[in-house]
């Protein structure tokens, strides 16, 4: 067996020696709350009546 295969073998025998089923030393912890929902942004101001009658006016309103 060369070095470096005993080596590798060490060290998988070494990994192998611990439990893999091993309880978690801490108690298990309660789900984290949620993160609060953020705010709704505030609706934009409504538009002059100048700057809608004439944005619109141009769509065939009759003027």
């Amino acid at each position: 067996m060369s070095p470096r295969r005993r080596k590798i073998v060490s060290f998988i025998t070494q990994l192998s020696a611990y439990p893999r089923d091993a309880k978690h030393p801490l108690p298990p912890q309660p789900f984290p709350p949620p993160p609060p929902l953020p705010t709704p942004a505030p609706p934009p101001p409504p538009s002059p009546p100048s700057l809608l009658r004439n944005f619109y006016g141009n769509f065939g309103s009759g003027e």
